[in-house]
């Protein structure tokens, strides 16, 4: 099976890596064309439940109008360059391709309905977060780090079976992969997840497990997760809440050293974070239903302060 993945900075890494170990023809294409260079000449290690993959041969997309040659679109791309993205895919994907969104939930699989078929198109829910040391060293953190949960926006007969090669390859590289979930609930699930995890330790700065080893980042964090949950619930989706209080303990324990995305947006790259498409999405959809989501404001808030002031933070 012929698989591109699109954005290779943390899970995108862990993806092309996984991918590769489970037997197929991965295409990899990065924004930074030194990233996609270096994992060309060199692989992909990826550490994961404390054991080492060496991942190598892959082929580099030098753009994405070649991106034909894929018969699965693997995206994990910034948010911010999903529009941008999916205007390309449109005119360049082939007829019977398929295109798994492993973003930000909610926000970008709706900005790609927007250019690409529905029944084209299965958001994905992925339980790890990662770190990439350099272009070709990444390490998932989690105790639940090799689950997928994916659930197309139209569900079909065809379009299970052109998923059914990439769940099997998936699971060949050791990766737990449900294919059948409400696509409501990846977009939901994935969203509310980030909203918890990610602003936190960005504000602090905190390891994401000293965040969730802490009373207080505790308390933010279940707090971020329930209003979530609370707006997710007025659109359909149940039972968030639940999973998600089973997940702190894994945060605490498991997440130690991990700093995820928005905090190295906030720390290393000094770059402007996701927020808008995470918390804002919930504070948006929330008063279309009239539900409270005071602590997701003052986060939302606190983060655009700080990302806003980099220079005078001594960050830039």
């Amino acid at each position: 099976m012929k698989v591109a993945v699109i954005g290779l900075e943390n899970r995108g890494a862990v993806m092309a890596a996984l991918l590769r170990t489970g037997g197929a023809e991965v295409y990899i294409y990065d924004e930074d064309p030194n990233r996609s260079q270096a994992i060309y000449d060199n692989g992909i290690d990826l550490t994961i439940n404390g054991k080492t993959i060496s991942a190598r041969d892959f082929r580099v997309l030098e753009t994405l109008d070649y991106i034909g040659t894929a018969e699965m679109i693997v995206l994990t791309a910034r948010s911010a360059k999903t529009e941008q993205i999916a205007n390309k895919l449109a005119g360049a994907m082939k007829e019977d391709s398929i295109l798994l969104s492993l973003q930000d939930g909610k926000a970008s699989a709706e900005i790609l309905a927007a250019s690409i078929s529905k029944d084209k198109i299965v958001v994905g829910s992925l339980f790890c977060t990662a770190r990439t040391t350099d272009y070709n060293h990444v390490t998932a953190c989690g105790a639940s780090d090799a689950i997928l949960k994916m659930g197309a926006l139209e569900k079909s007969r065809s379009l299970d079976k052109k998923v059914s090669p990439l769940k099997k390859i998936l699971q060949k590289a050791g990766m737990k992969v449900s294919s059948n979930e409400n696509a409501e609930y990846c977009k939901w699930r994935e969203t509310i997840y980030r909203c918890g995890t990610e602003p936190v330790p960005a504000l602090v700065p905190l390891a994401l497990g000293t965040v969730g080893a802490d009373e207080n980042g505790q308390w933010l964090m279940q707090h971020l997760w329930k209003e979530g949950c609370n707006v997710a619930k007025q659109y359909g989706v149940d039972n968030l809440w639940e999973e998600l209080q089973k997940e702190m303990d894994n945060v605490s324990s498991c997440y130690k050293d991990c700093f995820p995305p928005m905090a190295e947006d906030t720390e290393l790259i000094k770059r402007q974070t996701e927020v808008g498409y995470l918390n804002s999405v919930v504070i948006d959809q929330a008063k279309a239903k009239g539900v409270p989501t005071p602590v997701n404001q003052v986060v939302l808030r606190l983060l655009l302060l700080k990302q806003t002031h980099y220079k005078e933070l001594g960050l830039k």
